[in-house]
Order: C-alpha cells, then sequence, then structure tokens
C-alpha cells in the first residue's frame, strides 16, 4: 500500500473532526442501506417510504456536512469548500428527492439518486484532493460514490419494468457502499491523526 500523504501542521485539527463526522455520516448511510435491504418492497406505498427516507437521510446529511464546514472555515482549513459544495448539493438534492416522492415515479427517483451520486463523488474527489489531510479520504470516498453511481445505473438498466422492486436494492446498495466508504475513509483519518503524533 502506497504511504499515505502526511498532513500539514495546520492540518491535524482538520482531521481529527473530520474522522468523527465521517464516521457518523457512515453509520447512518450503512444503517439506512441495511434497513432498505432488509425491507424490500414492491408497491408504491414503499415508494413513498423509500423516497422520504431517502430525502430525510439527504438534509441530515446535507446538515451534518455544512455543520462540520463551520469549524473548518473558521480554522482555514484545506477543503472546506469542497465539503460546503458538498453539504449544499445533499440539501438540494434532499428536497428533490421529497419533489419528486408525490410524482409517483421511481425511474425519476432512481436516476435522480445516480446523478445525485455522480455529482457528490466528483465534488468530494476533485474538491478534497488538493487538501493533503484530506485527500486520502476524499479519494476513497469519491470514488465509492462514482462506483455507487454506476451499479444504481446498471441495476436500472437490467431491471426493465420492476422498477419498484428495484428501488430498495439500489437505495440500499448505494447507502451501503457509500456508508462502508465513508466508515473506511474515518478510520484511515484516524489513524493518520495518531501516526502524525508518533
Amino acid at each position: 500500500m502506497a504511504a499515505m500523504p502526511a498532513a500539514l501542521p495546520g492540518d491535524r485539527r482538520t482531521v481529527r473532526p473530520i474522522w468523527r463526522w465521517a464516521l457518523i455520516c457512515g453509520l447512518i448511510l450503512a444503517t439506512f442501506g441495511v434497513i432498505a435491504l432488509a425491507t424490500p418492497g414492491g408497491d408504491p406505498n414503499d415508494f413513498v417510504v423509500d423516497g422520504l427516507m431517502m430525502s430525510a437521510m439527504s438534509l441530515a446529511l446535507g446538515a451534518l456536512t455544512i455543520a462540520q464546514v463551520v469549524g473548518m472555515a473558521r480554522a482555514h482549513t484545506p477543503g472546506w469548500p469542497a465539503l460546503l459544495i458538498a453539504g449544499v448539493h445533499g440539501l438540494a438534492a434532499g428536497v428533490a428527492f421529497a419533489v419528486l416522492v408525490p410524482v409517483g415515479s421511481p425511474v425519476a427517483l432512481i436516476w435522480s439518486l445516480a446523478g445525485f451520486l455522480a455529482v457528490q463523488g466528483g465534488i468530494v474527489l476533485i474538491g478534497l484532493c488538493r487538501a493533503p489531510a484530506l485527500r486520502m479520504w476524499g479519494v476513497l470516498l469519491g470514488v465509492c460514490l462514482l462506483v455507487a453511481s454506476a451499479g444504481v445505473v446498471l441495476a436500472l438498466l437490467v431491471a426493465g419494468e420492476q422498477t419498484y422492486e428495484l428501488l430498495d436494492l439500489a437505495i440500499g446498495l448505494a447507502a451501503l457502499f457509500s456508508g462502508i466508504g465513508l466508515i473506511v475513509a474515518a478510520a484511515l483519518a484516524r489513524a493518520e491523526t495518531f501516526r502524525e503524533r508518533d
């Protein structure tokens, strides 16, 4: 495994809160993914529940991200603009998901999820690659989000007419994969913090 980039001295206080934020968000996403996979449904009522859960999760994670950014911006730490954009994007996606539920189109909701994951992955990947202390987990999370987006698109393309059944699978796998990516990124960022102390 290649050596992780060393954090600049001013970045140390950035990594510590970031790993906690990443762990909390990862646990929320992974839990949601497991719930979505464990409770498959194939009717419009389940679609409403899934859509509203996606909306609530996106709003909550967007708000958590923006709350994290406030402390980073005050400390003038690198990477905060990318996380701010990601947080605002998460809030906007939460609103969009909530609007799509009354429309009643699972296909539109799944395509929106795929688009959200792709854009969010790009924001994280490009935005955090310039912040030395955040580069490693930014790349990991960005790639996980892009892979989750590709998986959602692939699942949609092979599902055919069974879009209601696909919704739980697509949402569950995307959330679980993204959550695991965040948890692993948090563990790596935490390890980097302790390595710097030695």
